[in-house]
């Protein structure tokens, strides 16, 4: 299995995701990586903890024309937020998704993560492009 799309940017904002407050990013087929329809089984994310937030759930759904997730889950998986490091450079953590799912090429998807035991003393800081 190949790498298709990347982060490709040095810079980084820590975004908090706890109970109902979702993060996520969303990327095109092609952009950075080969525009061609493939199959998604992981996604990689850049995070930090900071207390314990409880499981983490990472959703992959299509976009909008506006870069709002719409229509059904494509993919899902979860893993736990207290196995993440407190420190803020963050590490990088391998989310295995089911079912595995075919993206279109020059498709924009999203992921978005949701920690919905985590509060604003308990989350999980996902590492972006952003301010």
């Amino acid at each position: 299995m190949g790498l298709f799309e990347y982060f490709i940017s040095d810079t980084y904002a820590g975004e908090k995701v706890y109970g109902n407050r979702y993060v996520g990013q969303s990327f095109t087929i092609g952009t950075v990586g080969t525009n061609v329809n493939h199959e998604l089984s992981s996604i990689t994310i850049k995070a930090y903890r900071v207390g314990d937030p409880g499981t983490v759930n990472l959703i992959v759904r299509a976009v909008d024309g506006f870069g709002h997730p719409t229509g059904a889950v494509l993919a899902a998986g979860n893993f736990e937020g207290e196995s993440l490091t407190t420190d803020t450079d963050g590490e990088d953590v391998d989310v295995s998704l089911t079912p595995t799912t075919t993206l279109v090429a020059a498709t924009q998807y999203a992921f978005y993560l949701t920690a919905t035991d985590g509060n604003e003393t308990n989350y999980i800081a996902l590492r972006r492009t952003g301010n």
